[in-house]
């Protein structure tokens, strides 16, 4: 009866050590599993950084680009614009000096030299519509994110 009971003492024994080697092992592949998800959340997390900073230099670029569009199509517009009223208000100056008789060639002059001096001035006040100076500009600020509204 010795002999079972060391037979049955030996074989609890060794299940017993087999169970802890189990449990033990669990622990491992959880701890390891653990480790690699805080690196891949950490590898993800990288990522969507380096991603979201590379679309805001696009897109920083693209507005870049469409504000300078923009700035040649206003500068060219407005450069028609002043052409064509520059020619508008010379043209009404001469049907103004033609429409008018005039008893002598002096006062004909003297009319004409006061439409011309109200022409000029009409003309350097258009030659003060023009765009401003420093056009828009966009800088990093405007995608830092701290929720100022440009």
């Amino acid at each position: 009866m010795a002999i079972g009971a060391a037979a049955i003492a030996s074989a609890m024994a060794i299940t017993a050590g087999a169970a802890y080697a189990d449990v033990d092992l669990k622990g491992r592949i959880m701890a390891w599993a653990g480790l690699q998800a805080d690196a891949a959340v950490s590898e993800l997390d990288r990522a969507i950084q380096d991603e979201t900073a590379r679309q805001a230099a696009e897109l920083q670029r693209q507005v870049r680009s469409e504000l300078e569009r923009q700035a040649a199509e206003f500068e060219r517009f407005s450069a028609e614009l002043q052409t064509a009223k520059r020619q508008e208000i010379a043209d009404y100056a001469e049907s103004l000096l033609s429409s008018r008789s005039f008893d002598s060639e002096e006062q004909k002059r003297e009319y004409a030299s006061r439409l011309e001096a109200a022409t000029a001035a009409a003309l350097a006040s258009l030659s003060g519509v023009d765009m401003p100076a420093a056009a828009p500009t966009v800088s990093g600020d405007v995608y830092a994110g701290d929720g100022a509204t440009p």
